[in-house]
């Protein structure tokens, strides 16, 4: 990304900055909300060192991990890390003490206040390393502020940080832009006879994900007929799907990407209906699993009982499914008559619909009224 496409949200340094009055802040979004762009613009600016760490997968591995930690702790302080760099250095046998007293005490021994960030942690998955944070945290010296960047939910218990008010979070409600923010970031960045009319509806349809603005930001630059460009924006578009495909689809395992194709029909989904269209059944803890994973799914309720797709991914998700070949749209069909034909069943067992209050209060027409062959359309 091109400098003169960052946005500065004076709300957001705000909020990174309350980070600076707890132990752990952290930033939890999917792929393309501006995460570590937004962290930059903030480390930039901090009152005090930031010590930055950007990991990839190749840093499940507890010596690499800790060894690169300690030379992001030196570029900010030099002659720091010298008790984790002898304990790593030293055979196993010669090891006098644990390696998470060694790490406290090089972070006590900094001894003035200062940042430790951990960029693209959903890339750990090793479990010894969330321990050892884990223990770390329990125990960080006050002048020690610990942020953790990642696309999903970090395998750590933080109830008692968020309970003695030690624990800032930022997540998806916060890096989404405001439909202001998202025309000023259109209107500067583009020369093309586009009303703010239009533009707000372009930051509408992206549901303010930054990814999806930068994407048509560059689309709208190389066409040459703006008018038909925005008629035809939308998870289908090419470089959207170019990149819903490589950040979020291929990275799955096979189970998960048939279940989000199977599931693409589905304007608002829970366990039941997913199970019901893709015949899994263990559709609702696969729902669970991908909403913690941030897949562009969001929740309609408190209780995490109702989801439903990001519009681009749905989108997205219902072109590859009727692609040729896949065998989607005979299953789709056939899915789609199970679910009326579920629906149906359950309003005559006289079962309460539990997504009321999800749905505002008013309940899909699949799950009362009269019987017709359209009940489903409302939630396909």
């Amino acid at each position: 990304m091109r400098p003169g496409d960052l946005l500065t949200r004076q709300p957001l340094l705000d909020g990174l900055n309350q980070g600076l009055h707890c132990k752990l802040t952290t930033v939890i979004a999917p792929s393309g909300y501006g995460k570590t762009t937004c962290l930059s613009q903030w480390a930039a600016q901090c009152p005090y060192p930031v010590a930055w760490l950007s990991l990839d997968r190749l840093d499940n591995d507890q010596e690499r991990f800790w060894s690169h930690l300690v030379t992001a702790l030196r570029q900010a302080f030099p002659s720091s890390g010298e008790a984790t760099t002898a304990y790593l250095a030293a055979s196993e046998a010669h090891r006098t003490e644990r390696l998470e007293l060694a790490l406290l005490r090089d972070l006590q021994a900094v001894g003035q206040p200062f940042v430790l960030l951990l960029d693209d942690l959903q890339v750990i998955d090793l479990a010894p390393i969330f321990d050892t944070i884990a223990y770390l945290l329990d125990y960080l010296p006050d002048h020690a502020h610990l942020y953790a960047a990642s696309r999903g939910t970090l395998p750590l218990k933080l109830a008692r940080l968020r309970a003695k008010g030690q624990l800032c979070r930022l997540e998806v409600g916060d890096l989404r832009l405001r439909p202001q923010e998202g025309v000023r970031y259109l209107s500067d960045r583009l020369n093309v006879p586009l009303g703010e009319d239009e533009l707000a509806l372009l930051v509408e349809r992206t549901e303010g994900w930054f990814g999806g603005l930068h994407l048509a930001v560059q689309s709208l630059r190389q066409s040459g007929d703006p008018a038909r460009f925005m008629q035809s924006f939308g998870g289908r578009q090419r470089d959207i799907a170019g990149y819903l495909m490589e950040e979020f689809l291929a990275e799955q395992p096979s189970e998960a990407r048939q279940f989000l194709l199977q599931t693409s029909m589905l304007a608002k989904m829970n366990g039941d209906l997913c199970r019901a269209v893709s015949g899994l059944a263990d559709s609702e803890l696969l729902l669970e699993q991908l909403y913690r994973s941030n897949m562009l799914i969001a929740p309609l309720d408190f209780e995490h009982g109702w989801f439903r797709y990001h519009q681009l991914f749905g989108e997205f998700l219902q072109q590859q499914a009727a692609r040729p070949g896949s065998g989607q749209v005979a299953r789709r069909a056939r899915r789609r008559r199970a679910l009326v034909c579920r629906a149906r069943a359950i309003r005559g067992s006289g079962r309460a619909f539990s997504g009321r209050r999800a749905l505002r209060g008013k309940p899909p027409d699949c799950w009362s009224g009269t019987s017709r062959s359209g009940d489903a359309d409302e939630i396909c």
